[in-house]
């Protein structure tokens, strides 16, 4: 079998050989290896983010403690990565090389990017010739100092192969109905993408395009409480009856949004008009990255339009207010205590006596230095058990204090809404005497109205991603 029948034999293709050149056999392979990296660095990312939303949680002595390792597997592993980035690089690795070093340097990890492994089944395994970016490592390590990580195949095959046929759909489709229509001849190159009929092409493109365009999008939102639900509030400004209308069709363009995402909208609190719509409303948008996708419609909404509400058909012009903020979830928070920032003094206990608790310095006291927060325990019989609860007071304190924080943070976040009148809008939807949507930051435009209405809005919410 020459090279050419090895791959027509590869590509499973029961027509001639002659049927199809090389070129052509060639470009499909490329198509489908370009859908299988996109599907796997999909993978890759899915499997990351979860990790890295997951609490790793520490211990000392059975005890839940959140020190310098809890906030090193967690938050900053090490002065160039966070936890996402680490785990992203990790998982990748354990893909294309079946395994990953994880190393421990001065209580930072670092996944390797090579190494070479001394196997020993007795003594145990060594591992020399790290290199971790542009770093050569002359230093050897034993097993007990770095973490192997090695992956199962299968599992990882039926995730690829599920995600891959759903991203290549389309693509097998457009194939397999240019085979029954014995259609002409068409190559298909990764850097300058050309094919025989331009329906073909153009679907083709449009796939790419709309995959890299929505990795582009993950990737910008990696601002604080991106990935947090939000709060979505819609208030009813100038134009009466008309603006509760306009505020209530503003929350069905939204709820479609929604489901076209998969989130889920749960209306909390709700003022119904006078005559129609809604004064006022308050929903939460439970997905992942609500509040970063959403962040951005924060504003003044203004619609054009031929009055329903109108006995005479006049133009009337309405206004409603978006206020978007994220929801904290407060049994997640992460408190960061590094053995820098604390300085721990034993003493004396003071107590009333008994035996060994003021006859020894087990009374402790803990400063924590960044807030100046002191606490004491004293009441327990030796210093372990004191500092231990001394560190749990200590940590309810940084809890609360955390709390208060974002409190005053989503106070700044949410501000507050000009008046909801003309001239402050952020967008505006005109039905009467054109159609067009445009949203003033950004000036992208959009005739099509309706479709807008019915929950099409990433076109305005993505490009304001893009300009930051």
């Amino acid at each position: 079998m020459n090279f050419r029948e090895w791959i027509v034999d590869f590509m499973g293709n029961t027509k001639s050989s002659n049927d199809k050149d090389v070129d052509t056999v060639v470009g499909e392979i490329k198509a489908e290896i370009y859908y299988k990296e996109l599907a796997l660095y999909t993978a890759i990312t899915l499997i990351a983010n979860a990790i890295s939303k997951c609490e790793i949680k520490t211990y000392k002595n059975n005890k839940e403690v959140k020190e310098q390792l809890y906030y090193t597997l967690n938050i900053s592993p090490n002065a160039n990565q966070n936890s996402s980035q680490l785990w992203h690089k990790v998982i990748e690795k354990m893909v294309y090389d079946e395994k990953a070093l994880v190393l421990d340097i001065n209580d930072k990890l670092y996944c390797a990017d090579s190494f070479s492994t001394d196997p020993n089944p007795i003594l145990g395994d060594k591992y020399n010739g790290i290199r971790i970016d542009t770093l050569n490592l002359n230093h050897t390590f034993k097993s007990k100092e770095v973490l192997l990580l090695k992956l199962d195949d299968i599992h990882l095959k039926k995730l690829i192969d599920g995600l891959y046929e759903q991203y290549g759909l389309l693509l097998s489709y457009a194939i397999k109905s240019f085979k029954k229509s014995n259609s002409i001849k068409y190559k298909l190159k990764m850097s300058n993408i050309k094919a025989g009929d331009e329906k073909f092409n153009r679907l083709f493109e449009e796939v790419i395009k709309k995959q890299l365009e929505l990795l582009e999008i993950e990737t910008l939102l990696n601002k604080p409480y991106d990935s947090c639900n939000a709060i979505l509030e819609i208030h009813s400004g100038a134009g009466g009856t008309e603006a509760c209308d306009w505020a209530e069709m503003l929350y069905r363009m939204y709820q479609r949004w929604c489901e076209k995402k998969g989130y889920k909208i749960e209306v909390t609190d709700m003022q119904q008009g006078d005559e129609a719509g809604i004064k006022s409303l308050t929903a939460i948008v439970k997905g992942i990255n609500a509040y970063g996708y959403l962040k951005n419609e924060k504003g003044i909404h203004r619609l054009v339009r031929i009055s329903p509400f109108d006995s005479n058909s006049r133009r009337h012009t309405s206004f409603a207010g978006i206020d978007v903020t994220p929801l904290f979830d407060n049994e997640k928070i992460d408190i960061e205590i590094k053995p820098s920032d604390i300085r721990v003094d034993v003493y004396r206990s003071s107590g009333c006596g008994g035996q060994g608790v003021n006859t020894t310095d087990s009374a402790v006291r803990i400063t924590h230095i960044p807030t100046k927060i002191v606490v004491t325990c004293q009441n327990e019989r030796s210093q372990i058990q004191n500092k231990e609860k001394a560190m749990e007071v200590l940590m309810s304190k940084l809890y609360k204090l955390e709390i208060e924080k974002r409190n005053n943070e989503l106070k700044n976040i949410k501000g507050s809404l000009d008046d909801i009148n003309f001239g402050s809008q952020i967008r505006s939807y005109i039905m009467c005497p054109y159609t067009l949507v445009k949203d003033h930051r950004t000036n992208v435009e959009v005739t099509n109205v309706n479709s807008v209405l019915d929950g099409n809005i990433d076109v305005f919410i993505n490009s304001i991603l893009k300009e930051g």
